[in-house]
């Protein structure tokens, strides 16, 4: 349940940012919202949601 909550969390900071912000960027705006997580955690979890950070306005394809 804890660990849903917190995808949820990264997830929303992940859409948030337009896909931009990595795992040390999310971590780091987790503490205000009450969590404490390392940043390898953080990477780890955004794997296993298929997350990954691109530039700001980078063409893909």
């Amino acid at each position: 349940m804890c660990r849903q909550w917190l995808a949820d969390e990264i997830k929303e900071i992940f859409t948030e940012s337009s896909g931009t912000y990595g795992s040390p960027k999310i971590s780091i705006l987790l503490v205000p919202r009450g969590w404490r997580i390392s940043v390898n955690s953080v990477a780890k979890l955004m794997a296993e949601l298929g997350l990954v950070a691109g530039l700001p306005g980078a063409e893909t394809g």
